[in-house]
């Protein structure tokens, strides 16, 4: 389907392309101000975040996490004695 809006479209794809690409660029306007307004915070905590490392479900990112939170545990345990 891809291919063809690209290669080959027909005029119904004309006609969403047109329609739907005002919307596009206010919705890409709208977010590149949000970014731009929010770009300065800085937050007095690190902060991890683990995303998506591969698009396929069942990526491992759970057992990751729960390794890093008991590694991360630790460290702070051995970090408050200090």
């Amino acid at each position: 389907m891809y291919e063809r809006l690209l290669f080959n479209p027909i005029s119904i794809d004309w006609i969403a392309i047109v329609i739907l690409s005002p919307i596009s660029i206010l919705y890409g306007s709208i977010m590149y101000i949000r970014r731009v307004i929010s770009a300065g915070r800085s937050y007095s905590i690190p902060i991890i975040s683990v995303g998506n490392f591969s698009r396929l479900d069942g990526s491992g990112k759970t057992p990751f996490i729960i390794s890093l939170a008991s590694n991360l545990k630790s460290i702070i345990e051995i970090y408050d004695y200090i």
